[in-house]
């Protein structure tokens, strides 16, 4: 596992918040948790785990769970298969509420790394010895998106604090942190800054109540938030930059323009975690890991996935603390009710 970051490797840390952006459901610990409860003991169960594992050209298959798109996939299969031919990259594509659930329960997965989950799950699950640990993977930062046709560029915001403006009240769409990673990871990502920089989160819920006053409706994900700037219902989405290009990849007459705020802000971010620390399997799912986590893997990409913050894995760790806490607040003292 070298060159690999880990950020978690603690075991069975008792874990009292909930892991899953949609649901606030603490984790159950469960008999055998963690990779010795995932290994069944026995010579044969671990042969036939290797033969499965083998591909018949004699390259190690490594099995990656993961929700995110097919071209964000693609891209990295061909990159990383070519810079390491021993190793067969194979995808499950499956969400991450069914994956959560999975890690959960007892007994072995089908996979061997998650990637593109939350990392506040993925800290949560490493506390718990549910993933031999994780690392923090990539982030595609939030910007303004807006028609050119119904806003100008000299009155599109440019700063956070813009989009307090009054001119915007009820004419911006933001994702529902309650249905959607993103905005999840807006809400999260705002208030573990907030705690960052002034000791507490008192302030974050402050700036996510005036925005809350802005907004028109919350949208179920990045994707119809900007349906509803085409369709007018909004002058302005506040999406992460990844959803924006793909709404206008291979559009060259759109008229669709985006504004990324001058000052830091939060993020999408996403982690990618390994099942298993040892075995042959597990060497090549963490040369996967080490690769998506370079600078040769992301610059594979080019679709609005960029480096993560060095604060991200801290972050992650607050947001693992009081996840449900903050959640909980947000629905209650937030939603609905902006200034």
């Amino acid at each position: 596992m070298a060159g690999v970051r880990v950020v978690a490797l603690s075991r069975r840390a008792p874990v009292r918040r909930a892991s899953s952006r949609r649901a606030d459901r603490p984790l159950r610990r469960g008999r055998g948790a963690g990779r010795g409860g995932r290994r069944r003991a026995g010579a044969l169960v671990l042969l036939s785990a290797a033969v499965l594992s083998s591909c018949g050209d004699g390259r190690t298959r490594v099995v990656v769970r993961t929700a995110l798109d097919s071209d964000t996939r693609d891209r990295i299969e061909a990159a990383f298969e070519e810079a390491n031919p021993l190793i067969d990259v194979r995808f499950s594509n499956r969400g991450d509420d069914l994956t959560l659930a999975e890690l959960r329960e007892d007994g072995e997965v089908d996979f061997d790394v998650w990637w593109g989950g939350a990392p506040e799950s993925m800290e949560v699950l490493a506390r718990e010895g549910r993933l031999a640990g994780w690392s923090p993977w990539a982030e595609s930062p939030f910007v303004f998106a807006f028609d050119r046709d119904r806003v100008s560029l000299v009155n599109a915001p440019t700063e956070w604090i813009d989009l307090l403006h009054h001119g915007w009240a009820d004419d911006v769409l933001v994702p529902d942190p309650d249905e959607s990673a993103s905005g999840a990871s807006f809400v999260l990502g705002a208030l573990a800054q907030a705690a960052r920089t002034d000791g507490d989160a008192y302030y974050g819920f402050d700036w996510l109540e005036r925005v809350d006053g802005q907004v028109v409706r919350y949208a179920p994900d990045g994707d119809e938030a900007i349906r509803g700037v085409v369709l007018g219902e909004a002058s302005l989405a506040v999406v992460p930059l990844v959803d924006f290009q793909a709404a206008v990849e291979g559009d060259e007459e759109t008229t669709l323009h985006h504004r990324r705020p001058t000052s830091r802000g939060a993020a999408w971010s996403s982690g990618v975690g390994l099942v298993e620390a040892e075995g042959v399997v597990a060497e090549a799912a963490a040369s996967f890991v080490a690769f998506v986590t370079s600078t040769t893997g992301l610059e594979a990409l080019e679709n609005g996935w960029e480096e993560p913050d060095a604060t991200r894995g801290e972050d992650a760790k607050m947001m693992a603390d009081s996840l449900s806490v903050w959640m909980m607040r947000w629905r209650e003292d937030v939603r609905g009710r902006g200034l």
